[in-house]
């Protein structure tokens, strides 16, 4: 019998022989309505117990197994409890199968976003420093953006119209693509690598920039320098992980855990200094860096504006965003993730109904992409779906803004284009009019 190096050695083999996409079709590979994913638990199963004429009476049979893997019920995961499905998974996390698979890039995916108001442009970056932007239909078409990094893309955003991208890299560059033209536009380079970059929200021509611990403010057309505020003193040693915004705030986090709200003002086209507002350290009193934030509306957790939190610790914080006389965070849920080895963030799924339980999404080391319910607990989340179609750990998730699309990326570069359980979704829009 093979001992646990053999097998492990032998499944890495045989998922890496052959291309990207028999690899995913052997994933989504299944016999009598049982997965591959289910199947190779089994084997696994066998291995440890035997088989089922070689087990004790009190050991489950395959057909027992088989049922219990595919219940209600999963394992535990370290971090404590377990992680329960709903009897009716909600239709608008449904999925049929696999409708793009997007397998150009040769390095991890580190960041993925769709464009604008759009289901049919999709952008994602790489540990290499290669930047890809792909137009999804039934001639797919990726394109990949040379001439801007040479190491790994930090950060991508949409400017409000889909023409251009802005990203940033490990060597510490920040660059401006024409994606109609597949060129670089303008190029700003940074002593200490950026680690957050986003378009303003009503004026694409105002770029903000993380660097180290300042936020700047560039114009886009010109290259010039308009603002620079400095959030965190070089004393202290921390520096910005991620950045976000609204049409009002600024949304930073730092390498110590803290969570900076900085507002922003534009008077006649003329942009006011920044002003900090408040900040409020990990949920957990610990030190580990922020590695991604999500600014929402609308969600029906925080009834009003949400900011989703994810921590280097697999921690998820969710904060209610206070406008007005009193501007800021106010910590609703924390979560506790299972534990990965890499940077994988969180992201909002978009509700077709604002009252219905809040939900996010995420990749894994197990190498499938979850969709957690964190409306019902308070410290560990509910799995409600689990899309299996990766081979390696996900590492990237995004949603577009109508519900219908969902990409996820993982750490060999491959990206997969999720397809929609269609029927449902129409019954659902129908419900919702």
């Amino acid at each position: 019998m093979m001992d646990s190096v053999e097998y492990s050695g032998l499944r890495q083999y045989l998922l890496s022989s052959g291309t990207r996409e028999s690899r995913v079709r052997k994933e989504l590979w299944s016999c009598n309505g049982i997965s591959y994913a289910t199947y190779r638990k089994y084997l696994n199963h066998v291995r440890e117990f035997g088989f089922p004429e070689e087990q004790d009476l009190s050991s489950p049979s395959m057909a027992v197994y088989l049922r219990r893997s595919s219940a209600d019920k999963l394992p535990a995961y370290p971090g404590g409890g377990h992680r329960s499905r709903p009897s009716k998974l909600p239709a608008v996390y449904s999925f049929s199968g696999v409708r793009h698979i997007l397998d150009d890039c040769k390095s991890s995916i580190t960041v993925v976003s769709y464009g604008h108001l759009s289901t049919e442009l999709l952008a994602y970056g790489s540990a290499d420093g290669k930047v890809w932007v792909a137009t999804l239909g039934v001639d797919t078409k990726v394109k990949k953006l040379d001439g801007g990094h040479t190491k790994e893309v930090q950060d991508l955003d949409w400017s409000m119209d889909n023409s251009l991208l802005l990203t940033c890299g490990l060597e510490g560059c920040v660059c401006l693509w024409s994606v109609d033209k597949g060129v670089l536009f303008r190029k700003f380079t940074f002593k200490n690598p950026p680690h957050g970059c986003r378009f303003h929200a009503l004026n694409q021509n105002l770029i903000f920039v993380a660097s180290g611990g300042d936020m700047m403010v560039y114009n886009g057309s010109t290259g010039s320098e308009a603002m620079r505020h400095n959030i965190i003193p070089a004393s202290l040693g921390d520096h910005i992980t991620a950045v976000a915004s609204s049409n009002t705030f600024l949304f930073v986090g730092d390498s110590g855990g803290t969570l900076h709200m900085l507002k922003w003002e534009l008077r006649s086209g003329v942009l006011k200094p920044l002003s900090l507002c408040y900040h409020v350290s990990h949920p957990l009193g610990k030190e580990s860096a922020v590695s991604g934030i999500q600014h929402q509306g609308y969600t029906s957790i925080t009834k009003g504006a949400g900011l989703l939190v994810t921590y280097a610790d697999s921690t998820v914080g969710i904060y209610k965003v206070h406008d007005g006389s009193s501007m800021w965070p106010e910590l609703m849920i924390k979560c506790t993730m299972p534990p990965a080895a890499r940077r994988i963030n969180a992201v909002w799924c978009p509700p077709a109904n604002p009252t219905e339980s809040e939900h996010i999404a995420m990749g894994g080391e197990d190498t499938n992409v979850h969709v957690y319910d964190v409306t019902r607990v308070k410290s560990v989340p509910v799995v409600v779906n689990e899309l299996q179609a990766h081979a390696v750990p996900v590492v990237a998730v995004c949603w577009s803004f109508d519900e219908l699309g969902l990409a996820s990326g993982d750490c060999e570069g491959t990206v997969i284009v999720w397809k929609r359980n269609d029927s449902e979704t129409s019954s659902r829009r129908t419900t919702s009019m």
